[in-house]
């Protein structure tokens, strides 16, 4: 089946590299970084796994690989640690100032939680809706490496559904956490942890009628080099995942649209025995699909992202959202009212709600 194209982006005019949906609060920068700054945090991201006091990793298995900097991800409690800060190396460090301000009105913050993923071919992310409370509005995403197609949805009944569910840990969904490196140093909290995030669990034995109650989906091409930027509506109330496959089958008119930044970035340039490129444009190598579409086979590469958030450690587990489905703190409002009540039948007092009872999740751009 076809990528199904996503609507139509409000280009910038003073700059085509950026892209909005400003009603749902997205943007996609094209070639935010260089080349040459790709390959530093790619050649980085290798350098500090070497470091690491483990066995040599095995970049050949479908497993993402995690590294986290500023204040490290916990699985355990599925939000940013304050006891844990790792030193955010220089080729990342470099990256932070030219972030855009996103937010008017709003002092702005320097990310201080940062996870660097590494995504073998064929490995994808579940459907989520990241963190509301443990974490500010502005979710940037940087890819490098290969391309790969978002998938984007609102968040629907199902969803909501889901987030009530008992608590996963990330440990049987996701790779373990990483030892912390010999650069990791404890760093005092100045108030208690956040609660956690409130992504959404992977469902099991999902029914046919569920699923079709999802409401429509739509895919958005992420180039090596792009920047994606949720804010509003793409932050709290969309769900977005990767699909885990080999090859996606993407429309010519997607990669016409995006470009030649769009058709390296899949692998649909091929390196000759003396080391040029390909000039197979994908017109010449579509076909058509069932459809009549006409379509390219895309193999998959290699992909890296790096996630930028900004920990909200002083207002965790309070948020004003308009999406109180999908969100955490009003989920965790509804868990103490409902222990509330039941105490008081009971003649008991209440009590903060169980990790079991807590359904967060997180998997990361």
């Amino acid at each position: 089946m076809a990528l199904r194209p996503p609507p139509p982006p409000t280009i910038d005019p003073a700059n085509p590299n950026i892209w909005r949906w400003e009603d749902m609060g997205l943007t996609l920068i094209h070639n935010f970084i260089t080349e040459a700054e790709e390959a530093a945090l790619i050649n980085g991201f290798h350098a500090h796994e070497s470091q690491k006091p483990k066995q040599p990793t095995n970049f050949s298995t479908k497993k993402r690989i995690s590294q986290h900097f500023g204040y490290n991800f916990d699985y355990t409690t599925f939000s940013a640690s304050p006891d844990r800060y790792t030193p955010i190396p220089d080729y990342i460090a470099s990256i932070l100032p030219r972030l855009p301000q996103v937010l008017p009105g709003e002092p702005f913050r320097l990310p201080d939680q940062l996870t660097v993923q590494y995504y073998p071919p064929g490995s994808g992310i579940p459907p989520h809706v990241d963190t509301h409370s443990a974490f500010g509005e502005a979710l940037y995403s940087l890819s490098y490496g290969g391309a790969v197609p978002m998938q984007f949805r609102p968040a629907g009944p199902n969803d909501a559904r889901k987030m009530r569910l008992p608590k996963r840990s990330l440990m049987s969904t996701a790779a373990s956490p990483e030892p912390s490196s010999a650069s990791s140093s404890p760093r005092p909290a100045s108030s208690s942890p956040p609660p956690g995030t409130s992504s959404l669990p992977p469902s099991s034995g999902t029914s046919k009628k569920e699923e079709e109650e999802d409401p429509p989906a739509w895919d958005l091409i992420l180039p090596p080099r792009s920047l994606l930027i949720m804010t509003g509506p793409s932050r709290y109330g969309y769900v977005h995942g990767i699909r885990s496959r080999k090859t996606d089958v993407i429309p010519v008119r997607m990669l016409e649209h995006l470009g030649q930044v769009g058709v390296t970035g899949l692998g649909l340039v091929a390196e000759q025995d003396n080391g040029e490129q390909d000039t197979v444009t994908p017109t010449e190598r579509a076909e058509e699909d069932g459809e009549g579409e006409k379509v390219v086979v895309a193999p998959r590469r290699g992909r890296y992202s790096l996630t930028m958030r900004t920990v909200e450690f002083e207002t965790a587990g309070h948020c004003e959202c308009a999406y109180p489905g999908v969100c955490d703190a009003r989920i965790r409002q509804e868990q103490l009212e409902e222990q509330r009540k039941t105490a008081q039948s009971n003649g008991q007092c209440a009590s903060t709600p169980s990790d079991a009872s807590e359904t967060k999740t997180d998997y990361t751009t």
